[in-house]
Formats: structure tokens, C-alpha cells, sequence
């Protein structure tokens, strides 16, 4: 069982089209990498979270979509293309791309459950005033084996 210790950042743009959007910023320690999202309107700490997921992880991602039993996923409406998984609506297999795409718009608490769904515990860590400005991840192994212990 691992930890990482994933950072969150808040600041404002002063770029010029975007100045006084707010921008939320995760900053992975152990690989250096850097995910971030701006404007607002939508759950901006489930974006970070869950594109740094998709990417740290997309071979657990991918052993979760081979192991869902036949009629688990469902087409996308007309004209996006891809399958949603039916327990969890924030993960969407691209056939074309050949990868799952994770949409943390829909709320951090979505991708917390497919993160436990392939064996990570994301333990938010807040500040004085409750916002979250962190996150410790536990590894809990292999993606595979925990899929094969559900089936």
C-alpha cells in the first residue's frame, strides 16, 4: 500500500481574454506533472482530479471497462460518440481512441467512486477555512486483482 500526495492550487488569470477566471491547479510531487482547469460554472476540483486520474491510471481504467459484465454500458446520445458505464455516468469508453475519458465535471464525488472502483482512496485534506487544498492517495494494488475479487 502506497501514498502520494497530490496539491491543490487556487489563483485568478490576468491573461488578458481571461482575466478574473479562477483557476484550480493539481500538481502531482512524484512525477512533476501539472493538470489544471479554468472559468468556472462547473465542479473545477473534480476536473483536475479526474484528469490526472485518467492519465495516471488508464490501464486500471481500462482493466475496470474489460471487466464490466455485458449490458453495464450504455451509447452515448447521438452524436458523442463512446459508452458510459451505468454505475459510474462520469466514465465514458472511446472506442476511436481506445481509452476511457473521465468527466470530472459531474462532481468530485464521481470520480472518488471510480477511484475506489480500481483500488484508490482519495482522502481530500482541507485548510482552516474547509477548502480542499489537497489530496493523499492510497494505492490499495493492482487494479486487476481487486476486479477479480469483485466478480
Amino acid at each position: 500500500m502506497t501514498a502520494t500526495h497530490l496539491t491543490i492550487t487556487w489563483t485568478t488569470s490576468r491573461a488578458r481574454d481571461t482575466y478574473g477566471y479562477p483557476i484550480c491547479r493539481l500538481t502531482d510531487p512524484t512525477t512533476g506533472r501539472r493538470w489544471r482547469c479554468y472559468g468556472g460554472g462547473y465542479d473545477m476540483l473534480g476536473t483536475v482530479v479526474a484528469d490526472w486520474l485518467e492519465e495516471a491510471h488508464q490501464t486500471r481504467l481500462a482493466a475496470l471497462y474489460r471487466s464490466a459484465p455485458y449490458g453495464k454500458w450504455h451509447s452515448r446520445p447521438v452524436g458523442i460518440p463512446g459508452y458510459y458505464h451505468k454505475d459510474h455516468r462520469a466514465m465514458t469508453w472511446r472506442p476511436l481512441r481506445d481509452r476511457i475519458v473521465l468527466d470530472g465535471g459531474q462532481g468530485l464525488a464521481s470520480i472518488q467512486r471510480i477511484a475506489e472502483a480500481i483500488g484508490l482512496h482519495l482522502q481530500p485534506v482541507a485548510d482552516a477555512k474547509g477548502r480542499s487544498v489537497a489530496f493523499t492517495v492510497t494505492d490499495h494494488g493492482s487494479a486487476e486483482a481487486l476486479i477479480a475479487s469483485r466478480t
